[in-house]
């Protein structure tokens, strides 16, 4: 008797994505398949697409044909599957937010209101602050890190998190050549 063959999950599922802004067309009949523990890099120059693919991904930007799911759900309903590293983080450098603090939010759980986080969150949270060399920052205030930094920070909330598929915008931008090659 042979054991039954199983499928991979399907982490990302594209058919037949396109989007245009003016009539100009950004992103023509993408169709792609990533299952669960599978690796993509995308590449291309700037102005190709690429932050719109990530962005229409997330639900962030609307196809104007085909579809989208994450896990068998679109992207609406599957925010608790994914991490996202903004290219550029945009926010209030004023806001009294500690380093620390942004990583464990990493560990928020929108589909349980009142969650509160524990011993085992704030552990993996300290874990990636180690891990991305940003411990001695973790009590800086967020809007007083240089452009490199904020970039550890973001990429130390989305290790955090709990997420199955992890999507990066250009997530070495900013950061020392030593740094890169260490993460």
């Amino acid at each position: 008797m042979t054991a039954p063959e199983t499928r991979p999950e399907v982490a990302l599922q594209l058919d037949g994505v396109t989007k245009s802004y003016r009539g100009v067309p950004v992103l023509e009949d993408i169709s792609l398949t990533l299952n669960h523990g599978q690796f993509m890099g995308l590449i291309g120059p700037n102005g190709a697409g690429k932050s719109v693919l990530l962005r229409t991904i997330l639900g962030l930007e609307r196809a104007d044909e085909g579809s989208v799911s994450i896990y068998g759900r679109p992207p609406g309903r599957a925010h608790q599957d994914v991490a996202y590293v903004p290219q550029y983080a945009r926010f209030d450098r004023d806001f009294p937010i500690r380093v620390r603090d942004v990583v464990l939010s990493g560990r928020l759980r929108p589909d349980k209101p009142g969650y509160r986080q524990d011993d085992e969150d704030r552990a993996r949270a300290e874990s990636a602050l180690e891990r991305l060399n940003l411990l001695d920052l973790a009590g800086r205030q967020i809007g007083r890190l240089s452009g490199g930094e904020m970039q550890r920070v973001l990429i130390a909330r989305a290790l955090t998190s709990d997420a199955r598929l992890l999507l990066f915008d250009e997530p070495t931008a900013n950061l020392d050549a030593s740094l890169v090659t260490g993460l």
